[in-house]
């Protein structure tokens, strides 16, 4: 379980697994993290890492790709991950640079994380804002908020908070909190930001896939964003243009 489905080393401490153990069988007694690290673990890797390594010796074409990730105890960590067949393919995109390059834009978004902040810490807004989607025949879905590492929650905010807008601001005013509502006039820059985003995400979705490969999609998907972001008039679009045309010169 800790190799195939990358369960942590503590799960033989979790009283779910514990119980479970005991189902299956009530003397048997699981080994302890320590011994799993010490003992247990180290013979797995070289097992897995002589397999893998006799697999890869039977293959003739591959991409490598690699990713720096930070570790719950701040630990930095460089993956090379490589792809054949049914392996997994990450494309690193430019949105992240794009949108804070626009000043009016990173305003808009932070407003709206804001709001999306209030709602989710205050029951009584939440319980109130699901009275008003009924009211208003909206699906009772929640706000979603942004995160920081996944360029993709901007999206998904902004496209979620255009769908409950009349709900936010109804409760808003309900609330005594007028104040935190988004100005009407700033609905066509949201919209204009998710109509630009929409194909970034899609591509995203797309280049995730875990049981198809996907590097020989890279070339042909990235010049289909750049002749997308080519015609685009906003500042976004302008952005995102020039930040593909810096990594996918053509």
């Amino acid at each position: 379980m800790i190799i195939t489905d990358l369960q942590p080393v503590s799960i033989v401490k979790d009283k779910g697994f514990v119980n479970f153990m005991r189902l299956l069988d009530f003397k048997y007694t699981a080994p302890s993290r320590r011994t799993l690290m010490r003992n247990h673990l180290p013979q797995l890797y070289a097992l897995k890492h002589e397999l893998l390594m006799q697999e890869l010796e039977s293959v003739d074409h591959c991409c490598l790709t690699t990713d720096m990730w930070t570790s719950r105890a701040t630990q930095w960590y460089l993956t090379v991950t490589c792809t054949y067949i049914n392996e997994e393919m990450e494309l690193k995109s430019a949105v992240l640079n794009a949108i804070k390059d626009n000043d009016e834009l990173t305003f808009l978004i932070q407003q709206v994380k804001a709001t999306v902040t209030y709602f989710h810490k205050s029951s009584k807004a939440s319980d109130n804002l699901v009275v008003n989607q009924n009211r208003l025949n909206l699906p009772n879905h929640k706000l979603i908020q942004q995160v920081e590492t996944r360029w993709n929650s901007v999206y998904y905010m902004l496209n979620r908070y255009i769908e409950q807008k009349e709900a936010v601001k109804t409760t808003l005013c309900l609330l005594d909190k007028s104040d935190s509502i988004i100005p009407s006039e700033k609905t066509a820059l949201m919209k204009d930001a998710i109509s630009t985003l929409m194909p970034f995400e899609a591509l995203t979705t797309e280049m995730s896939a875990e049981k198809n490969v996907t590097g020989s999609k890279v070339i042909p998907l990235s010049r289909g964003l750049q002749q997308v972001t080519t015609t685009s008039t906003s500042v976004l679009g302008v952005n995102l243009n020039n930040q593909m045309g810096n990594r996918f010169p053509l």
